[in-house]
């Protein structure tokens, strides 16, 4: 699949859960989400610590409905409680979720890489005779008509790791994998815990780019969409831009998340400064 029919893929599935006369809602809601993104841009290393404990205050929300049925309770005062009790634990440990994190992110960018080298012709072989070059989509196992279950969908998973374990161009596809997986991971953990601040800085860099320029790229094919048919996603000059957005994201919030304890450093060692 291009990736340059992404945003009509993408545009098609929230045309269709959203009527005619309220076609301003897709503007508002990609606007939204550009704002958010140009807010991690600009502060989102200073806001990390609100956006992991909300993040978790809010998972932690959702799975009090499970603990309500569990428990026998009300179900309103125990989502409350888990809500709560996630957002402590958020701040709490904001250093250990940001190291975790962080280890998520190295890994899934190591399996990308490892896989957009090594696995993309296995890969594309394996789903060429699953793909409905019509929709675009790939279909899995299952009645025609019907949404894959869970099971329908880990079922294929496993079909693809023992396709890819069985194929001898892909040589110890188990063995890397699982190296590859686990260095990365332990490698971003350490980072993280080590590196605060500029994990911080990375991480919001990261996050605000790809957020703030996706919503501007989905709301450029819906409002020009002649005009950004013509742009080019995989041009070096896009890359290019957006590679220079995020050198300057990342250098501005290393720099904020790091300004108080600079600016704390230089009233102490002033000359007659009075401790606070």
């Amino acid at each position: 699949m291009n990736i340059n029919e992404l945003p009509r893929m993408l545009l098609d599935t929230v045309h269709q859960h959203v009527s005619s006369g309220a076609a301003w809602m897709t503007y508002g809601l990609m606007g939204l989400v550009a704002l958010s993104g140009l807010m991690s841009l600009i502060k989102g290393a200073r806001m990390a610590p609100m956006g992991i404990a909300t993040a978790l205050a809010i998972l932690a929300g959702m799975s009090g409905t499970f603990v309500a049925k569990g428990l026998n309770t009300p179900v309103v005062p125990t989502v409350c409680v888990t809500g709560v009790v996630g957002l402590l634990l958020g701040f709490a440990f904001f250093r250990g979720w940001l190291g975790l994190l962080m280890s998520a992110c190295v890994m899934f960018a190591a399996l990308s890489f490892y896989g957009g080298r090594v696995l993309q012709k296995p890969l594309s072989e394996y789903t060429s005779s699953n793909f409905d070059h019509q929709n675009q989509l790939v279909t899995l196992p299952g009645e025609a008509g019907t949404s894959p279950s869970t099971k329908d969908v880990s079922e294929e998973l496993r079909r693809v790791w023992a396709y890819l374990s069985s194929r001898e161009d892909v040589p110890n596809f188990q063995t890397t994998f699982w190296s590859i997986a686990g260095s990365s991971a332990l490698a971003g953990l350490i980072f993280g815990l080590l590196l605060p601040s500029l994990t911080r800085a990375i991480l919001a860099a990261t996050s605000g780019s790809v957020v703030f320029f996706g919503a501007l790229w989905l709301l450029a094919h819906t409002a020009r969409p002649e005009l950004a048919a013509k742009i080019d996603v995989a041009s070096p000059w896009v890359w290019g831009g957006a590679a220079v957005v995020w050198v300057i994201s990342l250098l501005y919030n290393f720099t904020d998340v790091r300004r108080p304890k600079t600016a704390k450093r230089v009233v102490e060692a002033a000359p007659g400064a009075v401790p606070a």
